[in-house]
């Protein structure tokens, strides 16, 4: 599906809102005008200021570039015209200004990568749920451990793994009410490397643990038939330990910065 974006905005920001007109758009995949769409990418530029400093910046690269190539044409034209030593001073002062606007570009790009990001993140808070630091995002299907994994890699994200009691509570509670009250899902932690040695996906040990003790015996108890951690909605957020090749659901989450 092709993406209608804008890449000609005039937008003048205020402190609440942004407005903005689409001069010229192009679709993602195959340059055509598209400024039927406009008002689309104008109402999303009201909604998101990050968007309309995205296209501010656009424009200023747009700017920078041809103050280089301005730049450039006016070295070539005036280059007969100077004696040697001139010629140099003037190549010396050139790349120098050339060197600060290709720094500028790059610091506006990574400012444009930054926001896109962010921009990201903020739309998957608003698909799954907001703790703190985190957003979480259900994922129905079921997967083995390592699936699920590397899918959430794959998001920009991480399988969840509770650091604290509020967080277990708020992720359990989530799980209730996105994928039912009798689901299971898998945690971001296992113990692979070494029996009964329980870490996160990053290799950091373990410091909270919510494992079931009611059972007979109390978990974790798979020795190393079950390495891979899954919580119980129904267990009120109990923890056991599971072979890794089962299919469970997920629960993504990703770091707020």
């Amino acid at each position: 599906m092709s993406v209608c974006v804008c890449v000609l905005c005039v937008c003048v920001c205020g402190v609440y809102e942004c407005v903005c007109v689409c001069v010229l758009c192009v679709y993602e995949h195959h340059t055509s005008w598209c400024c039927e769409a406009a008002a689309g990418l104008v109402q999303q530029c009201r909604s998101a200021p990050e968007l309309c400093r995205m296209f501010r910046m656009e424009f200023r690269t747009v700017c920078l570039l041809i103050g280089m190539i301005l730049i450039q044409v006016s070295e070539q034209q005036s280059a007969p015209k100077k004696k040697p030593i001139i010629k140099k001073v003037l190549e010396g002062v050139s790349s120098s200004v050339v060197e600060e606007l290709q720094k500028q570009i790059n610091d506006i790009v990574a400012e444009m990568n930054l926001l896109k990001e962010k921009q990201a993140l903020q739309t998957v808070c608003l698909r799954g749920k907001k703790i703190q630091g985190k957003c979480l995002l259900a994922d129905p299907q079921q997967k083995s451990y390592h699936t699920a994994s590397e899918d959430c890699i794959a998001k920009g994200g991480t399988l969840s793994a509770p650091l604290s009691g509020l967080e277990n509570e708020q992720l359990t509670q989530y799980v209730r009410e996105s994928l039912g009250p009798d689901t299971r899902v898998w945690l971001g932690l296992n113990d692979m490397r070494s029996e009964g040695a329980w870490v996160d996906l990053a290799g950091t040990a373990v410091t909270y643990r919510n494992w079931e003790a009611s059972s007979r015996p109390p978990q974790p108890d798979g020795g190393t038939a079950e390495n891979c951690a899954a919580l119980s909605a129904s267990a009120g957020g109990k923890w056991s330990d599971e072979s890794c090749r089962l299919e469970r659901a997920s629960v993504c989450e990703f770091k707020i910065v």
